[in-house]
Order: structure tokens, then sequence, then C-alpha cells
């Protein structure tokens, strides 16, 4: 009788096992077929609207805890006469997590802007995860790696070893946006320093991106300005190392009001770039930057000592101190109907 028992128990486990099989099985299809039904509507909804939205040959595997929609070489997204085309596309999502998304492009990448020339950006990884919000599928946060990156603009050609970004809603200002870019080994022509740049800082009003609605952010600009702070801004180059924070605003006209910090580091050891001035001008300029410096307040950027200086942003105008304006910004080419 045990044993009568214990092979009955076996057979009802077995039976449990396949029928979860089955129901998995059934809920992962019904999962992707939903996925390419939606895209397949997107497709059709940026066509009625004049966009741009094409997931060229696509196909939706990754059976059995995965969803992951392939868009092959050709994949386009674009309106207004700006577009961007793919090399290829890859989205995945864990049918247990769907809020959670991972993607990666192939290369290369081809930007049309319109009037400017076309870009291509080649590069040998380039992924990004996000976490969306599915009570309204605005996006709460994305971060982005791209490595072994070459931008050709044409008449120039801009290297980065290695790209980092990362966007999110703010968790004290849910309106604002957090951001963070990182670029190695920044070269922006061939022969030149390669340069490490670093910025993180804040948006204000910028969380409506997430959302997917920049136009909201166009309407604040537009209408109050859009406020920037910047934690801090800080670029290595050759044996200069410069570190900017403060607080910026763009106007609606177009002009810049802030206050800035600048501190300066290695102003004694030469210029980067020198390669591409004119030597009397690197001599001059050196000159001056020692000078300027001399009696500047110093403080330390990680071991090194730096002079600082702060700068006011007045419409544009760009005053050391706050007293005498040296420079004027030219305005951003901003129109609003």
């Amino acid at each position: 009788m045990a044993a009568r028992s214990g092979t009955r128990r076996f057979k009802l486990l077995l039976v449990g096992v396949l029928l979860g099989i089955v129901a998995w099985s059934v809920l992962w299809f019904v999962a992707a077929t939903i996925v390419d039904r939606q895209i397949a509507r997107a497709e059709r909804m940026a066509i009625d609207r004049d966009a741009i939205l094409i997931c060229a040959e696509r196909r939706v595997s990754g059976y059995p805890f995965r969803v992951v929609v392939h868009c092959a070489d050709g994949t386009k997204i674009g309106a207004n006469g700006r577009k961007v085309r793919l090399g290829g596309l890859r989205v995945a999502a864990q049918v247990y997590d769907p809020a959670r998304i991972i993607a990666e492009v192939d290369a290369p990448v081809e930007l049309h802007l319109g009037r400017t020339p076309d870009m291509e950006a080649s590069f040998d990884l380039a992924h990004a995860s996000a976490h969306i919000d599915l009570s309204n599928g605005a996006l709460r946060e994305l971060i982005a790696e791209v490595v072994d990156m070459t931008f050709d603009l044409g008449a120039a050609q801009l290297a980065v070893a290695e790209f980092d970004m990362s966007v999110r809603r703010n968790p004290d200002e849910a309106a604002d946006l957090d951001f963070a870019i990182r670029m190695t080994d920044a070269v922006p022509r061939e022969g030149l320093e390669p340069a490490d740049i670093a910025v993180r800082g804040r948006i204000g009003g910028g969380a409506s991106l997430l959302q997917g609605r920049p136009e909201l952010l166009l309407r604040t600009l537009a209408t109050e300005g859009l406020p920037l702070v910047i934690d801090t801004a800080l670029v290595e180059c050759g044996d200069m190392l410069i570190d900017i924070s403060g607080t910026l605003e763009l106007r609606p006209d177009g002009l810049v009001d802030g206050e800035l910090l600048v501190a300066v580091a290695g102003t004694d050891e030469g210029l980067p770039y020198k390669a591409v001035m004119n030597p009397k001008a690197e001599q001059m300029l050196s000159g001056l930057l020692k000078n300027f410096f001399a009696s500047a307040p110093t403080r330390k950027i990680g071991d090194r000592e730096a002079h600082t200086v702060a700068i006011t942003l007045d419409e544009s105008r760009v005053k050391p101190g706050g007293w005498i304006t040296v420079a004027t910004l030219p305005p951003l080419p901003l129109r609003f109907r």
C-alpha cells in the first residue's frame, strides 16, 4: 500500500509539473503575442501622425523566461524631418519582471537631423537598462553604456573609449531629472590629447522627458526658463584639470543667467591641444591664464592644488568675479510659437 501511495503521489506531482509547464508556455506565448501586436499598433499610429517607427524584420523570441523583440538592420525612428537609423535592436524583459527592460543596439547608427549634415556613430557595444513604471508607462531610470564609439560629424570625428549615462527622477523633487554623464578618453580629432569628462547635475522640470513628453519641458522653457544645477563638471586633459559647479538658467530668449565656481589645476604646465594652436597664441594664452589666476584663492581637486574663480553669467555676458564682461555667449537658437 505504501508503494502504491508513493507512486500515486509521484504521478500527481508529475501531472502538476506538466500542467505548470503548459500554463507557463501559454502565458509566454500570450505575452509575446501582445508585445508583437503592440509594436505593430505603434508602427501604424506613427504613420497616422507623420512619424517614423519601423522595426525591420521584427520577431519575438526568449522562451521560456524572457520576451525578446528583435529588429534587424534598417530599423528607423523619427519625426518632423529628423530620423535615426539603427543597425539592429534587441529589447528584452523578464516575464516575471516586466518593469525591467534591457536593450542592445547594433552599429552603425545614422542620424539625420534635417538641415545639418548627416552623422554616423559606430561602436563595439551599446546597451541600456531601463526601469519602467507599469502604471503609466513612464521611465523611472535609464542607464546606458557605449564602448569604443566613433562619431563621424562630417568635417570632424569624435572618438570616445567609453560613454556612460544615467538619468532618473529626482527622489526629492519629482518634477526634476537627475543626470550623470561620463566620457573616458574622448578625442575630438585624431592626434589630439584624450580628455576625461564627467558631469553630474539636475534639470528642473526635466522628469517630463521620462514620460515621453518633451513638449512639457519646452513649454516650461518658453514661458519660465529652464533651471540647471551642476553638481560637478570635471574635465581632465593633459596636465590640466577643471572642475565647475553652480547653477544656470536658460531663458526663453536663448540667453543664460547663472553663477559658476570654476577651479583650474595645471595652468603652469602648459595647455592641452597645443598642436592645433599658433605658437604665439598659445604662449599669450598661457601667460594670460597664469596672470589671471596668480592671486586667485586655491583649493584641492583630489590631491592637486587648483586656483578658483567665481563667474557670473548675466544675459549671457561672462563676468569673472561678477565685475567686467570679458566675453558674451551667443544666444541659443530657440524658436517658440
